[in-house]
């Protein structure tokens, strides 16, 4: 849905999804640093990430399909999603491994 978007078309394309989106990720933690082995599992990260235009609501956006998002952090370059559920962490990196966000590669998820 998203890879084909180039960096400066994403913001005009992402404001069009957001008005489409009945879920918000408002209410998303940011707290993906627990050491509890279940969290540990359930947890990807994403490299290569143009933090510059891409947002908390983006990957939300992106990634809810994959299973309950608990939280998201992001950091210059990378972010952390953490999941509820491990098997929805694994196909989230399955799904999304390799594929482009607003016209850039993400990094190995």
């Amino acid at each position: 849905m998203f890879d084909d978007i180039s960096a400066s078309n994403w913001k005009r394309k992402s404001k069009r999804l957001e008005k489409e989106s009945v879920s918000s990720p408002l209410g998303l933690s940011n707290m993906t640093n627990s050491r509890s082995p279940n969290d540990l599992r359930s947890r990807i990260f994403i490299g290569n990430l143009n933090t510059g235009v891409i947002t908390k609501r983006h990957l939300h956006l992106i990634f809810q399909q994959h299973g309950d998002i608990k939280a998201i952090s992001m950091h210059k370059g990378y972010a952390f999603i953490q999941y509820g559920d491990e098997m929805d962490a694994l196909n989230a990196v399955f799904a999304q491994d390799g594929q482009a966000i607003a016209g850039q590669a993400i990094g190995r998820v």
